[in-house]
């Protein structure tokens, strides 16, 4: 993605934090609710409005599009972003 993203001119920004899933599930750690992942996920479309992303497109998550007739990997997370 990254040298894709150079090859066109786009600015390629990462949301991502290694135990922390797009979808909206609490992940459980030592027992307990690891909720910096829920927060990272709240604060994710405020910060992806400030992108201002250009015209035509889309978000990219974990190997799918997601929006409207999305397929595959990416059909599960309307409840996340």
């Amino acid at each position: 993605m990254e040298q894709l993203s150079r090859q066109q001119g786009w600015k390629l920004v990462s949301l991502t934090k290694a135990s922390c899933k797009t979808a909206g599930i609490t992940i459980v750690n030592n027992h307990r609710p690891y909720k910096a992942c829920d927060t990272r996920r709240e604060h994710a479309p405020e910060r992806i409005a400030h992108l201002e992303p250009m015209p035509g497109r889309g978000l990219l998550l974990q190997g799918g599009r997601v929006g409207e007739g999305a397929e595959g990997p990416a059909a599960g997370l309307g409840g996340g972003l």
